[in-house]
């Protein structure tokens, strides 16, 4: 049997898959700093101001958030987000 992703019913674009890699990518490190620093969801949350454990939750996941709560996070982690022109 040929099974279908729901990207195959809602016709996602690929430009929506690229965004969704990026915030993988970006999920990715941040969950191994959080490991490094030997600190959980909830621990992170608590020591960032006014954020939530879903919040940084949404943010390991892929999932949607605001650059508001992704700055926030970086900058607890000690990390920081680059904006570059693409390499060709």
């Amino acid at each position: 049997m040929n099974e279908k992703s729901l990207k195959d019913f809602l016709m996602v674009s690929d430009e929506y898959e690229k965004i969704d890699e990026v915030k993988l990518n970006i999920s990715k490190i941040i969950q191994e700093r959080i490991q490094e620093n030997g600190l959980s969801i909830k621990k992170t949350a608590k020591h960032i101001n006014g954020m939530g454990p879903a919040q940084v939750s949404r943010v390991l996941h892929g999932e949607n958030y605001n650059i508001q709560t992704l700055i926030k996070i970086l900058d607890y982690l000690d990390l920081e987000l680059i904006i570059q022109k693409k390499s060709s």
